[in-house]
């Protein structure tokens, strides 16, 4: 079993939590990511309904791609958009059950199998996969749904979270670089003080065939003058990117040499390897 197979396993022990008040709806999804290894042909995936009364959840695929500028678009609903370096999982995997209903503090078991073809590339695959819940009157179901990679709630509480599935098959590798860094100013103010946001702005490349996922945190010698790390993807599709991580605008103007360290996620093939460190520039 791979380092990455572990951590996943291990992952399984984390839930994302969804809690709701005045109708108390909520939904723990376990993994938050699922990964299927060349060879693997089976995955689970375990919903909980952590509500006061059953809820029935249905399940279903989003293919949801990142263009070559950092825009994230779901293809699913823009069908007049492509990005032609994406590749879906979604055609080489079924799944089941497609919905059910699941009792107060009960938890359903969702299986996905994996169908690989004998000549399918080496590489990276993805989807995300929905998880929705149904709406039990006529006017709940006139609510929004939630979002391509969160949650979002409508009027009546109508809640769906989705998160991402990715296949790797044959020869998968990558590796990712940082060019630089510099402070910049957002470009709206806000907040209770009206001002604009403070923010160092990381330059990342890609090269390979995977996604890549790290965390980026910004110091002053050892200190953190982020306001919180930074949890960063470039997938698989594209070869660069910028990001930006919210600063104390003090702390860091007050620091002769700040730094940005990027270093791979738990969750990534080079769990905890630092990526790099650079200087952050005026």
């Amino acid at each position: 079993m791979s380092n990455f197979t572990k951590i996943c396993t291990v992952m399984v022990l984390a839930m994302f939590v969804l809690v709701v008040s005045f109708p108390a709806y909520a939904v723990r999804v376990v993994p938050p990511r699922v990964v299927m290894q060349s060879g693997d042909k089976v995955a689970y995936v375990y919903v909980n309904n952590d509500g006061v009364k059953a809820e029935t959840y249905r399940f279903s695929w989003m293919d949801i791609a990142m263009s070559k500028d950092g825009e994230v678009i779901n293809l699913s609903k823009f069908k007049d958009k492509s990005v032609p370096a994406y590749r879906p999982a979604s055609p080489h995997i079924r799944f089941s059950p497609r919905q059910t209903t699941v009792l107060p503090g009960q938890t359903q078991r969702i299986t996905l199998f994996m169908r690989r073809a004998p000549d399918l590339a080496d590489g990276e695959y993805r989807s995300h996969f929905l998880v929705q819940r149904m709406p039990d009157t006529v006017k709940d179901s006139e609510n929004k749904q939630g979002d391509a990679d969160g949650t979002k709630v409508g009027v009546n509480f109508l809640v769906s979270r989705s998160f991402p599935v990715y296949v790797m098959n044959g020869n998968v590798q990558g590796a990712l670089s940082v060019d630089g860094a510099r402070f910049v100013y957002g470009d709206k103010a806000g907040g209770p003080d009206n001002k604009k946001p403070y923010f160092a702005e990381v330059s990342l490349s890609k090269t390979g065939n995977r996604s890549m996922l790290g965390n980026i945190s910004v110091l002053c010698g050892e200190e953190p003058i982020h306001v919180s790390p930074k949890i960063i993807s470039l997938y698989a599709e594209v070869d660069a990117n910028k990001e930006r991580v919210l600063l104390d605008e003090r702390k860091a103007k007050s620091c002769s040499a700040p730094h940005a360290v990027v270093t791979a996620h738990p969750d990534d093939l080079a769990a905890g390897t630092v990526w790099g460190d650079t200087p952050v520039r005026p």
